[in-house]
């Protein structure tokens, strides 16, 4: 379900990919997934969701691994968690994979990812769950296209809509 895609960039290798107490590699390539780009939100009432498998909370052998979807409000609706956090140090990045592309995202949003703290997944649980479906959650960083000042200016008046209409809405504040 999570598995790489086929957006994957070889690369040769040399000295300049290892720190010089490094003994050289017997690889002669390295993998490196293309960046990210996201798809224009289909309509005024259209959000973006995470995907996150139940039982690994985005981890994987190859990493932090989510998919990102579109849905309109109305199929969603009481289906999401909606996630808030302090971003923290936005020069500071981590990539995760979204669906199997480069993703960067803070360090704050990489802990929560990496400790499971986000809202009812392992192994700190907010919420009680059982069912074997992915999990979907609403975050900002990841659910808005950060880098589209339009996309921007219809979405954060939507904000509000977008937390009511979450199952739960959770706000980490440090």
């Amino acid at each position: 379900m999570f598995e790489p895609h086929n957006n994957i960039i070889s690369t040769p290798l040399d000295s300049t990919h290892f720190h010089q107490d490094s003994s050289p590699p017997k690889l002669k390539y390295y993998i490196q997934m293309a960046p990210f780009e996201y798809e224009p939100l289909r309509t005024a009432s259209s959000i973006r969701l995470v995907a996150l498998p139940p039982d690994q909370d985005g981890k994987n052998s190859y990493g932090i691994q989510v998919k990102l979807k579109q849905y309109e409000m109305s199929e969603v609706a009481g289906k999401y968690y909606a996630f808030s956090y302090v971003w923290g140090d936005t020069s500071k990045k981590e990539t995760i994979s979204v669906n199997g592309f480069n993703f960067n995202i803070t360090r704050n949003l990489m802990f929560h990812l990496q400790r499971g703290q986000l809202p009812h997944s392992k192994p700190k649980r907010f919420f009680h769950w059982t069912s074997s479906k992915p999990l979907l959650y609403w975050i900002d960083a990841i659910c808005i296209n950060q880098n589209d000042m339009t996309e921007k200016a219809r979405q954060i008046p939507r904000l509000k809509d977008i937390y009511e209409n979450a199952f739960k809405a959770h706000a980490e504040l440090g």
